[in-house]
């Protein structure tokens, strides 16, 4: 019973990467770009560093979970 415990649980696995990755990423790279908009009126290159980050990491953080549906969408009965 324990490895079928497992094989119906390891599809959130994704899931709660996504979550790890908006959780020490994307929110501290937001805060961070609206502190630096807040601090001036230009745009500088740190802002856009951040912005790439924030672009990358939220595209994984998207794709991720999209495994999960698929299992959802074609669970065995």
């Amino acid at each position: 019973m324990p490895s079928r415990l497992c094989a119906s649980c390891w599809p959130y696995a994704p899931l709660g990467f996504s979550g790890l990755i908006w959780l020490f990423m994307l929110v501290p790279s937001q805060l961070k770009q609206r502190a630096l908009l807040m601090a001036s009126d230009t745009v500088g290159a740190e802002y856009w560093r951040l912005s790439r980050i924030w672009q990358t990491a939220g595209a994984i953080a998207t794709v991720l979970p999209l495994p999960m549906v698929y299992f959802m969408i074609n669970k065995s009965v």
